[in-house]
Parts: C-alpha cells; sequence; structure tokens
C-alpha cells in the first residue's frame, strides 16, 4: 500500500481477560489437549525452515485455571486444528527446574521456596506472573503480546485470527473484536437496511460504458476469516453502502475463482501451479503482493489509485472512500484529509 496505513509494529492489547486469582476445582491430572506442544528446541527448529509465530502457553502445575484451559479450549477441535496449523505452539511451565535455551540464552531456575519462578517465566512475564498467560511471538522473533487469564474458545477466536492474519498491523484489537462479533456473534447488528450492488467484472464493465466511475474490488476467500468480518460487518454499514452505491461500481472477488476473468482486452485464469492457487487477475490487481483481504481502489480511467491490504474498520474505510470518491487525493494529503475527517471537517 502506498499512502493510507500507518502500520502498528505493536499492539499490546487488553483481551478483556484477567489472571483469575481462585482455582477452579479440577483434576490434578494433566488434562487433555489436541494442539501438538512443542519445546522452545523444537519450535525454533521448525521456525528456521517454515517461519511461523508461535503461541506460547504459559502455566504451573497449581494452576487450575491452567488445567481447565487446556481441557477445554484446547481441546476443541477446531481450535486446535486452528492453533497446529497456523502457529508453534509452546507449552512453557513457569516454574520448571529445566535448563532452557530461548533465542540462544540460557534460562535456569535459580529461584527457591514454594512457586519458584524460572529466569525465563520473569523474561516472558515481567512482573506480570499471571497463569495462565497466553504469549503471542511474532514472525520477526522480537516482538511479543501476552494476554494474561483464561481464555474460552469464543474469546480465543479472534485473538488467533487477529495475529494468524496480521488484523493487528491496521487495526487494534478492540476494534477488530468489536465487528469479529458482529459477523460471527451478534449477526441481529449487521445493517440490512440497504444492499450493497456487487458487480462481476463483466457487468462492471458493462455499466461502466454507459457510466464512468470508480471501481472498488474486494480481494478475499472463503478460508480468510478477516474477509469475512469486513463482508459481514464492514461492507453493511449503511452510510458507507449508500456512497458505494452511488460513486463505486463495487465486485466482491473471490481470488480462488476458477472462472476465467475477461478485464481491459485481457484473460485472467486459476493457475493451480502456484503455492497459494489464485486467478491470476488477483496478482495484477495487487501489483503480485496480494495480501487478503486486500482492497483495490479504480478511477476512472481504470487506473489503479491505491491497494489497502489487511483488515479496515467501517470507520478506516468510510474516510478513505471519500478521500478518493471525492478526488479530495488530487489537492490534499492523505494525513490532513485524515484529520479533518476526524475533526467532522472536509
Amino acid at each position: 500500500m502506498r499512502n493510507l496505513v500507518c502500520f502498528l509494529l505493536l499492539v499490546f492489547f487488553s483481551a478483556k481477560v484477567h489472571a483469575q486469582l481462585l482455582h477452579p476445582n479440577f483434576e490434578n491430572a494433566e488434562p487433555p489437549s489436541l494442539v501438538k506442544w512443542m519445546t522452545f528446541k523444537e519450535a525454533f527448529e521448525a521456525n528456521k525452515k517454515t517461519p511461523k509465530p508461535f503461541l506460547i502457553d504459559v502455566y504451573t502445575d497449581w494452576c487450575g485455571w491452567c488445567k481447565r484451559m487446556m481441557a477445554t479450549t484446547y481441546s476443541n477441535p477446531a481450535i486446535a486444528a486452528y492453533v497446529n496449523q497456523n502457529f508453534y505452539p509452546v507449552k512453557f511451565n513457569a516454574e520448571t527446574k529445566d535448563s532452557i535455551y530461548f533465542k540462544d540464552t540460557l534460562y535456569v531456575n535459580k529461584s527457591t521456596g514454594n512457586r519458584a519462578v524460572h529466569q525465563l517465566g520473569y523474561k516472558l512475564l515481567g512482573n506480570q506472573l499471571s497463569y495462565p498467560t497466553t504469549i503471542f511471538m511474532f514472525n520477526d522473533m522480537k516482538n511479543t503480546a501476552n494476554v494474561p487469564g483464561y481464555l474460552d474458545d469464543k474469546t480465543i477466536e479472534p485473538i488467533l485470527i487477529f495475529f494468524v492474519e496480521n488484523v493487528y498491523m491496521n487495526c487494534p484489537f478492540a476494534d477488530f473484536s468489536k465487528y469479529y462479533n458482529i459477523a460471527f456473534v451478534d449477526t441481529a447488528k449487521q445493517n440490512k437496511k440497504i444492499a450493497l450492488q456487487k458487480f462481476t467484472f463483466a457487468k462492471a464493465e458493462k455499466s461502466y460504458q454507459k457510466e464512468k466511475r470508480k471501481w472498488l474490488i474486494h480481494l478475499n476467500t472463503d478460508w480468510c476469516n478477516a474477509c469475512r468480518v469486513m463482508n459481514k460487518s464492514v461492507f453493511t454499514d449503511t452510510s458507507m453502502v449508500n456512497y458505494i452505491n452511488q460513486k463505486y461500481y463495487f465486485i466482491d472477488f473471490n481470488v480462488q475463482t476458477k472462472d476465467s476473468i475477461r478485464f481491459m482486452g485481457n484473460t485472467y485464469r486459476y493457475d493451480e501451479t502456484m503455492a497459494m492457487p489464485v486467478n491470476t487477475i488477483a496478482l495484477a490487481l495487487s501489483g503480485n503482493q496480494l495480501i487478503l483481504p486486500t482492497t483495490i481502489i479504480l478511477d476512472e480511467d481504470l487506473k489503479k489509485l491505491d491497494a489497502l491490504p489487511r483488515f479496515f474498520t467501517p470507520e478506516m474505510m468510510n474516510a478513505v472512500l471519500h478521500f478518493y470518491g471525492e478526488d479530495a487525493f488530487k489537492s490534499k494529503s492523505w494525513q490532513d484529509f485524515r484529520t479533518n475527517w476526524a475533526n467532522g471537517k472536509r
């Protein structure tokens, strides 16, 4: 993307969960889990071959809520499958007596007495010794985000997506969680008063011959959860839908469609030889830098004005659509327009 997004390199957030002080009545035996837990050594070795974010479950033997999370959240087949596919999951006992190498540094447990905390426990948790704590360590192996407390399956779902699909690079968790719930939980809040007029490429080109407009192309696919959240909560916002219908030809395009697409005299086809098979028009529109979701904006001459990767809230997207829809980009910087927009000025 060229102009619009100031990426948030780190998002340390509250998921509205806190470490519980009272322990539930739970068996002392190790509870079952469908997650394929790894040691730090195994995870770092695997990451050298195929980079993935880490999910680190920090627990203790005496923590009842830790055991409950293993027996409930991590025993949910859908949650476990998602974690196994998208993370290197590491289970770390914060009071272990084992010596552990973490990023080429050796950590040991020099503490004494009951509930003696390991050096690595302090390294990962600092002074916030809450159990359980779920730590997300990004692909760069440098930046982390800690989520303290017991997380049930409904609470952890948007958190996992937030990190796996890089939503955190555009959007605070509180905003994403709000629209995730609208999309998948509280569907009664989905605004259905105004229907978004959707076009295929063929239908848009036919309409374009009669009336020139800008084009808005939402690149997505079925397995992309952030895409689905945008479709169900962002592109249903009343004021935005009305504006899109007036100013744009909107194309909701599944990048993995196998149909041949004709656009501007070229034919684009599904390429199944790629690591992630997609229709080649998605690559052409994104400049061979396809990130899902991506929203493409074309001007009235079908020249690309911008490519907006990843999740956008309705507030963010509405401002962007007016920035280009009103041709403000021709006379104002995005920063000035955004400031005026936030202050209710144009």
